[in-house]
């Protein structure tokens, strides 16, 4: 006797499927070095240069008497490199103590790397709730690569409520930032929602990017 599948079924199974398909995640999720609070003086030139240029050793040694005496920016340049073993002996527990020291000045990049070192469990625990929770702490200050990553969670029910007009939300305000790259995906997530929810869902992010978009 053969089992019928109802067309429902067929729709809900097709859905869940996409909802899992790895091209729904397309990019990998890298350490960033810099977000849009960096250091931005003068007397950090070299240092930058350095970094744009791969000149790594130039760089840890401009950037780690600023990290050790507080600047935010190059403790998260000094966990980066940790984090990736770029120029250094990779160590991820270094890597982490340096971006919690950033993030407890509140930057936004060290916010989202720890969201990433959760995600992907290194020197902490695997806990997709704690990484949702720092890319939301980094994408309310506008860190694209944050605000994607959060509409993704959001969207896959993964460390956050399964909610795509929140997805398609926070997708947006990326793609209103300029990240082109995040189009693909607030395309997929308008396609399951109906045209009151998308309305809504665009509401709120015009109305986020017009009260917290400063040109970073």
């Amino acid at each position: 006797m053969s089992v019928q599948t109802s067309s429902m079924e067929k729709n809900t199974q097709q859905k869940n499927t996409a909802l899992k398909d790895p091209d729904n995640w397309p990019r990998p999720l890298p350490l960033i070095a810099m977000g849009h609070d960096a250091i931005t003086s003068d007397e950090h030139e070299k240092g930058y240069a350095a970094y744009h240029n791969r000149q790594y050793s130039i760089v840890l040694q401009e950037f780690k008497p600023l990290a050790e005496a507080g600047f935010a920016a190059a403790q998260n340049i000094l966990g980066y490199l940790s984090g990736t073993g770029v120029g250094v002996s990779k160590n991820y527990s270094e890597a982490v103590n340096w971006f919690r020291l950033a993030e407890n000045q509140g930057f936004a990049a060290a916010q989202y790397n720890l969201g990433v070192m959760h995600r992907e469990g290194n020197s902490v625990p695997q806990d997709y709730v704690a990484a949702s929770q720092w890319f939301a702490r980094a994408a309310e200050q506008g860190l694209a690569e944050a605000q994607y990553n959060l509409g993704v969670m959001h969207r896959e029910g993964q460390g956050a409520p399964q909610d795509y007009q929140t997805a398609h939300m926070w997708l947006n305000i990326a793609a209103m930032g300029g990240d082109e790259g995040t189009l693909k995906i607030r395309d997929l997530v308008a396609k399951e929602l109906i045209t009151c929810q998308l309305g809504a869902a665009q509401k709120m992010a015009r109305e986020w990017f017009a009260k917290n978009y400063t040109g970073y």
